[in-house]
């Protein structure tokens, strides 16, 4: 294993021993820290780079989670299989290792960057002692990482988080509007912009009882072969005694047949009167019914109605309970 690294004379005297330098020639990450792993595993019986004319021995290898600059905010970016030589100057990140991950160096920014292959950058270079740092620790201060210090630490008090009302009812779960008006008396370090009242689309549907959709039907049957019954009932009796009304609706053309019974449309009436529209269909146009849309009226209060119909050979189709635009077809309601 070889890497290719300037020559200096004393680690300790160096700026840069507790930095993270960007380095093109080195062919491996490189750390002089071995209190930084994670994952250690002891070195093959031989392995060492080159610094300058210099052999430098690997004492192991590990991860390591260097921390970087990007638009005043810190980034987290872990490397694996760092070699360990407490000897070496200054730790050492390979471009040509980041390069295999799919990171480039764009050099044509000002101040140049790390970038992802879409474009988005992954943290800016900072140029200090003639080198390209990516984490810089001044030497005697091993708590300071990247370009600045944190202006918040664990000894001084964080500012409130401030976010929409609509923002904290995701981040705690959902919860209705009284929770958050709780949570701003309650909680520190809390504060909601605008009212506390949000409309959440994930709750509406979670919450939905009934949904009306008026999506048109695929037909695939011909004439005749796909009808929808329905009943309508008269408020007062008419000048021939009838008191209700079958209407039978072709599905295919959108023809409908009207049926007037004088009685309270018992079973029998409606068996009678479906009977010889069956023979109408058969002796005139040579058409079997294939499906009857209805109502519940048939499937639960007139049981025999169904079982007279699938004993024909058609199937039945009921509409959901207290849903009529289900059937549509014969109550006028939608397609």
């Amino acid at each position: 294993m070889f890497a290719a690294v300037s020559s200096l004379s004393n680690r300790h005297d160096y700026p840069l021993s507790n930095s993270f330098i960007f380095d093109s020639g080195s062919t491996c990450h490189i750390t002089n820290n071995p209190d930084r792993i994670h994952n250690y595993r002891p070195p093959i019986h031989g392995d060492f780079i080159w610094a300058g004319n210099s052999q430098i021995w690997i004492k192991g290898y590990g991860s390591i989670v260097i921390q970087l600059e990007h638009k005043q905010r810190v980034e987290k970016l872990v490397l694996h299989d760092v070699a360990i030589c407490p000897d070496i100057l200054c730790n050492i990140v390979s471009f040509r290792v980041l390069r295999k991950q799919g990171l480039w160096w764009d050099t044509q920014s000002d101040p140049t960057a790390v970038k992802r292959s879409d474009g988005s950058t992954v943290c800016e270079l900072a140029e200090l002692y003639g080198q390209w740092v990516l984490e810089y620790r001044p030497n005697g201060s091993e708590d300071r990482v990247a370009l600045h210090a944190h202006s918040q630490t664990s000894r001084t008090r964080r500012r409130p988080q401030q976010a929409p009302a609509l923002l904290w009812h995701k981040r705690l779960g959902h919860p209705g509007p009284a929770a958050i008006e709780h949570l701003v008396q309650q909680a520190e370090g809390v504060r909601v912009k605008g009212v506390t009242t949000v409309q959440c689309d994930a709750c509406g549907r979670a919450k939905i009882r009934r949904q009306i959709s008026r999506a048109p039907r695929i037909n695939d049957q011909g004439p005749a072969e796909r009808l929808a019954i329905d009943f309508h009932s008269y408020e007062n009796q008419s000048y021939n005694k009838e008191k209700s009304q079958l209407l039978i609706t072709d599905r295919y053309s959108r023809f409908q047949w009207d049926f007037y019974l004088t009685d309270n449309r018992t079973a029998k009436s409606i068996i009678r009167v479906l009977s010889n529209f069956l023979t109408f269909l058969q002796n005139q146009y040579n058409i079997t019914p294939k499906v009857i849309e209805t109502d519940n009226e048939i499937t639960t209060v007139k049981p025999d109605v169904e079982r007279w119909i699938r004993g024909q050979g058609i199937a039945v189709e009921p509409s959901a309970p207290d849903t009529q635009a289900q059937n549509g077809g014969a109550e006028r309601s939608g397609v």
